[in-house]
């Protein structure tokens, strides 16, 4: 039933997937054990239910479960941690298809200081994050239809994770590296 809080212990890191289907028109929003907003999620596709598949880390969280019009109703929620499938580095003109599984790609060293200049393109919503050598999220976005980065690596190796939840999306990649 919605409005609802629920108890939810991530086991591992990595990429959770969660995703509301029925009647009411639901906001996610998961918390972390200090009640800090990790994140929130609503309006996915023609639905109106909430899909989300953002990188997390291993721990305790309570996820709120809102019914956006303010009216009780009912919903079957799915959660799960994404499957991840390691890419290589990025390459300028590649193009691949995403579906349930969230792929990652490294970010080549630049020379002399360079700024890496990256574009993930779809037709359909994409997800992306960029994450720092040690593995923490330093840039996201969500459900946008072209992620675009600029990256001045140095000596850092940075990742950049890139998902979807609206089923399939055909993805290409523009990558540059500039002085």
């Amino acid at each position: 039933p919605t409005p609802t809080s629920l108890p939810l212990q991530v086991p591992r890191d990595g990429t959770l997937r969660l995703r509301t289907e029925g009647e009411a028109d639901v906001r996610c929003r998961l918390f972390d054990a200090e009640g800090q907003l990790v994140f929130e999620g609503s309006d996915n596709g023609p639905d109106w239910n909430c899909a989300l598949a953002e990188p997390g880390a291993k721990g305790s969280y309570t996820l709120v479960l809102e019914s956006e019009t303010q009216q009780r109703g009912q919903t079957k929620l799915q959660v799960s941690l994404a499957a991840v499938e390691d890419k290589g580095l990025v390459t300028d003109g590649a193009a691949f298809k995403l579906s349930a599984a969230v792929q990652t790609f490294a970010i080549p060293l630049a020379e002399k200081d360079g700024v890496a200049e990256l574009s993930f393109r779809s037709k359909t919503p994409i997800s992306c994050a960029l994450e720092d050598g040690r593995g923490q999220v330093v840039h996201r976005r969500a459900r946008v239809f072209e992620c675009g980065l600029l990256v001045r690596p140095v000596t850092e190796k940075f990742r950049v994770r890139v998902w979807t939840t609206d089923g399939t999306a055909q993805v290409t990649i523009l990558y540059k590296s500039r002085a």
